[in-house]
């Protein structure tokens, strides 16, 4: 018998989204709206990021990167899509 290996796709967990976004929340004063307005979305998107009830899209995660100054990784948000950079 043969075993072949596979391709695995990792799916982003909600869990480490939502730790994630409470970091971002934090980095910006502990404000949902000052979040909102930094990555270009609404505080309700914020808020539904939070609480589960809508998942990270490519372009937030970029955003949320860069809000951040890199403090919440998107290959953190997304490992999906992103890779995590290589240690040199």
């Amino acid at each position: 018998m043969r075993f072949f290996m596979t391709t695995c796709v990792v799916n982003p967990s909600m869990r480490t989204q939502k730790r994630l976004l409470r970091k971002a929340v934090e980095l910006h004063g502990n404000s949902q709206s000052a979040l909102a307005a930094a990555i270009g979305c609404s505080q309700t998107m914020v808020w539904k990021l939070l609480h589960g009830r809508s998942s990270v899209s490519i372009p937030m995660a970029r955003a949320i990167h860069t809000a951040t100054e890199g403090q919440c990784p998107e290959y953190e948000l997304r490992p999906d899509f992103f890779e995590q950079p290589a240690v040199a």
